[in-house]
């Protein structure tokens, strides 16, 4: 397998609680599917983490080749 995407849904599912999540694995070369992007139910995205406190949370180096703004 190349790639893949999948959808989750929480482990305690029931009427009241019903969250999901959407996993990007890639494929290294060996036939191993490693996680490489997890979107929470709540909206929060990590990259090279599997379960983000925040609006994004990045474990590794970020390369920014532009301008970045940031706002309060």
């Amino acid at each position: 397998t190349p790639s893949s995407i999948e959808a989750f849904c929480d482990s305690n599912w029931s009427t009241t609680e019903n969250g999901t999540y959407i996993v990007l694995k890639t494929n290294d070369g060996n036939d191993t599917l490693t996680e490489k992007l997890r979107i929470t139910a709540e909206g929060n995205v990590g990259i090279g983490k599997n379960s983000p406190d925040e609006k994004l949370e990045i474990n590794g180096r970020i390369k920014i080749s532009e301008t970045v703004l940031i706002s309060f």
